[in-house]
């Protein structure tokens, strides 16, 4: 990951240099800090609400501009979901009025997981069926070599 910030002392200077473990440590105290903020579905941030209030906390903090991208953030997001802090109650929801928010109990965060695991479920058979159609497409008729060279990287 880098980071690009503009310095405020240099001008107008787009800086971008990789995220040292100490800069995003930083950065996911920030998150975490602002969704404590946001405990509970009804209380959800708004992705680009979220990235705005992280660059704003990030420049109370560092003196300079941070210019996080949509993909950066998600990726903070789901490595702070898989740590055992309190990033592990990040939840989200996606479509008009989605956002970002800490799970307010046990049973809400499950029940989050359960939303992701039905759209990876979602994303896996539309796969599969994609996987067959163009296979039969491209008059391929041995579906588990072809299922197995693409899970274990072989090319025959």
């Amino acid at each position: 990951m880098t980071l690009q910030y503009v310095d405020i002392d240099s001008g107008i200077e787009v800086v971008s240099a990789p995220f040292s473990d100490e800069v995003k440590s930083q950065i996911e105290h920030i998150v975490v800090e602002i969704l404590y903020g946001h405990i509970g579905y009804d209380h959800r941030l708004s992705r680009g609400d979220f990235r705005t209030k992280i660059s704003q906390r990030w420049y109370d903090s560092q003196g300079s501009f941070l210019v996080l991208s949509d993909r950066k953030m998600r990726q903070l997001v789901e490595d702070l979901r898989c740590q055992d802090g309190p990033g592990c109650r990040i939840c989200s929801t996606s479509g008009n009025g989605g956002g970002y928010f800490m799970a307010e109990s046990y049973q809400e965060l499950l029940r989050n997981i359960t939303d992701d695991l039905k759209k990876a479920n979602s994303i896996y058979e539309r796969c599969d069926i994609q996987r067959k159609n163009s296979a039969a497409f491209f008059a391929i008729n041995d579906f588990d070599s072809l299922r197995q060279a693409q899970l274990f990287g072989s090319d025959d």
